[in-house]
């Protein structure tokens, strides 16, 4: 898994908006792709100081191998006292808890994390549901997750969420804050170019269809979503799509 230089940008800025404390939960160890110098730069053009001291060096992910990249933790300790830790289905790069997201997590692991990151897993998994409810699980009162999914087939992942999904699941599980954006850029560029991000606010749209089908076919688009774990919050419940819902009024209450 990997958090690309625009995806950086957005963590930053959600950091600008409300700080990221406490534990903070990846799910996937994750190739940063960029040096401690690019790092840098990148948190102070956010109008941010780098906090002083080393980094820590990627030496365990295949994307870094051979090359001078900032660890994930190390990415995140530029900007944070945060304590960071990467959960994976296996091994192989090193995370430090392996668990398989398609199974329901044990009660150790609830209330873990004050900020989670998904990131495109549950593009490749076959049981999302279960993911989701894994995360909710996971996250303390108060925290925040940020998830990133594919929400067109051009890049070939195992399953797409356009934006009504993602509205939908944590609209009807009481989330305290949810904000929602589609993430757009040229399928020739998926691993290098820009990315540009749309905010979508409009309960109207959630109805009648997302503009997000407006953009060329030939882009990319993924559904972005942050979501902050309220005193009401559930996580067992399944949304129904809008034309088989009885009432809209759980999840108009979203945009309250």
């Amino acid at each position: 898994m990997g958090i690309s230089p625009s995806i950086s940008r957005a963590i930053l800025q959600e950091h600008k908006h409300k700080p990221i404390e406490g534990d903070i939960l990846l799910i996937g160890k994750q190739s940063m792709g960029f040096t401690p110098d690019a790092a840098r730069e990148m948190v102070r053009a956010e109008g941010i100081e780098p906090r002083a001291g080393e980094v820590d060096m990627d030496t365990t992910t295949r994307a870094a191998m051979g090359k001078n990249y900032i660890s994930d933790a190390g990415f995140f300790s530029l900007f944070t006292d945060a304590k960071v830790t990467t959960l994976d289905v296996t091994d192989y790069e090193g995370a430090d808890i392996i668990h398989d997201m398609h199974q329901p997590i044990p009660e150790s692991m609830e209330g873990i994390a004050d900020f989670l990151w998904i990131g495109s897993c549950l593009d490749n998994m076959c049981d999302p549901i279960t993911a989701l409810q894994n995360s909710i699980r996971m996250l303390k009162p108060g925290g925040r997750l940020i998830d990133l999914e594919m929400a067109v087939p051009e890049a070939l992942p195992y399953l797409v969420y356009p934006p009504e999904y993602m509205f939908d699941f944590f609209a009807i599980n009481n989330f305290a804050d949810l904000r929602l954006y589609v993430a757009v850029l040229d399928a020739a560029q998926l691993h290098g170019g820009p990315w540009h991000f749309y905010s979508l606010t409009d309960f109207k749209a959630t109805v009648e269809g997302f503009p997000y089908r407006k953009f060329h076919p030939r882009s990319i688009i993924l559904t972005y979503v942050v979501a902050e774990k309220g005193p009401e919050t559930t996580w067992d419940r399944k949304p129904v799509q809008g034309q088989y819902r009885p009432n809209h009024d759980a999840y108009r209450a979203a945009y309250d």
